[in-house]
């Protein structure tokens, strides 16, 4: 009975409409409360309800909506974006109101499981910059849906060592390549920002496991990109905090999974010759010299 309100009727009226469509959609499972074909439905008018004109609470429950009728599935996904969602809920991204931003991240951590999504990232802009700075702030929530939405945008969901060998079709390869080309390319991105590594490194240190797990996550997919890539992550004093992180054997100060993912990019390090192992097993950069009277 709300979905026709919502679309037509007075402008009060559908707004209002609107919002409890928004407010079902964020209290009940979308694909209970709106099954099959209405779901789908149900993304136009909750995606114009995102207008700096409506009260922040209306923007607000709009953006709760969005997350999770993204998190169903590719379909709604594309539907969102068909509908000009991306360019709507990356506005409030740059919002003061810390809960508007923070809702827009988490919306927006959904959406960029879009494979096409990615393409947003790798043009000539700062979106890549942005998600790093806010990395920076001092909101956790805002801080784990960004380094959500990094971690997703940095993973190249392929296995290349299987894959290289693979009889694949052309198109295929071609699609594949350019998944790596772009995985490439926000990787550098990531690290082009230039208080990347103080931000981080915050990060890697904080004591929320979390958090701490989600940028050892990223940090694990910029390394796995490429040799080069890893390359300036080696020269950081991030390595140093990993090689800490690896040792730590309390786990009230690291736990198993966050030594496991630490210990994981040191090993690739080390795979890519751009550190060694000591006689005593403690682990060194591959171009640092000692010297002795």
């Amino acid at each position: 009975a709300l979905l026709p309100l919502a679309l037509e009727g007075t402008s009060v009226g559908m707004t209002k409409a609107t919002q409890a469509l928004a407010k079902v959609a964020i209290t009940t499972n979308p694909e209970i409360a709106f099954p099959g074909q209405r779901m789908l439905e149900i993304v136009r008018p909750i995606i114009k309800l995102l207008k700096i004109e409506h009260t922040a609470l209306e923007n607000f429950e709009a953006l709760m909506a969005l997350t999770n009728l993204a998190s169903i599935g590719e379909s709604v996904r594309k539907r969102i974006l068909k509908e000009d969602g991306f360019s709507s809920i990356e506005q409030y991204m740059f919002e003061e109101h810390p809960m508007l931003r923070r809702a827009a991240v988490e919306c927006m951590c959904n959406l960029v499981v879009q494979e096409e999504v990615m393409k947003y990232f790798t043009g000539e802009n700062d979106r890549i910059k942005l998600l790093v700075l806010l990395c920076g702030e001092n909101d956790e929530l805002l801080i784990k849906a960004t380094l959500g939405t990094l971690a997703v945008l940095s993973s190249l969901q392929a296995d290349l060592e299987y894959i290289k060998d693979l009889n694949l079709e052309d198109e295929e390869r071609k699609r594949l390549n350019n998944l790596i080309q772009d995985n490439r390319i926000i990787c550098e991105k990531i690290l082009d920002v230039k208080p990347f590594t103080e931000i981080f490194k915050q990060l890697c240190a904080c004591n929320n496991p979390d958090l701490q797990f989600r940028t050892f996550y990223i940090i694990r997919n910029i390394v796995k990109s490429n040799k080069e890539l890893a390359i300036r992550i080696v020269e950081t004093e991030l390595m140093d905090i990993l090689f800490a992180i690896k040792e730590i054997k309390v786990d009230r100060l690291v736990n198993e999974k966050n030594r496991k993912i630490a210990s994981d990019i040191v090993e690739l390090c080390l795979k890519y010759g751009l550190i060694q192992r000591n006689k005593d097993h403690t682990i060194q950069e591959e171009d640092e010299t000692t010297t002795t009277n």
